[in-house]
């Protein structure tokens, strides 16, 4: 529910591609399908979870990448990245890195902390209920 809804406060132009960057249980690419994402990337550390999730998901609009979410070469087009979460300073500046190459109007969902990158500007806060806690989540696009 929380990845369904915070796909649709993105407002994602039709035929944008998702990157979920720690994609779990696959939440926010079943969402991203179900909210009109041409594609889907799902990048995840353990594959246990994406294995799990290939039989559930359409091979024609889903990758599945078994992986470090730091050496991903991020696509290109209409982007939207769905998770940002509380890696370690290190990762972020890889990650970072990559994001420098991702074009203008690509959006980014930061989870837990407000990112301080020049290119990057806040569109959006939005407070998100978890069971027992509430967590802020920040809604970047690149300018």
């Amino acid at each position: 529910m929380v990845a369904h809804d915070l796909i649709k406060l993105a407002k994602l132009p039709d035929a944008s591609i998702l990157v979920d960057l720690g994609a779990g249980h696959g939440a926010f690419l079943v969402a991203g399908l179900l909210n009109g994402c041409a594609k889907v990337v799902g990048v995840d550390a353990h594959s246990d979870l994406t294995s799990g999730l290939r039989p559930l998901l359409p091979e024609s609009t889903c990758e599945l990448i078994s992986g470090d979410c730091r050496e991903l070469l991020i696509p290109t087009g209409n982007l939207y990245i769905a998770a940002w979460t509380t890696w370690t300073p290190q990762t972020r500046a890889q990650i970072r890195q990559q994001l420098q190459f991702v074009p203008k109007g690509a959006k980014l969902w930061v989870w837990t902390h407000e990112m301080e990158e020049p290119e990057w500007a806040l569109r959006r806060v939005h407070r998100v209920q978890m069971p027992g806690y509430m967590i802020q989540v920040f809604l970047y696009e690149k300018v």
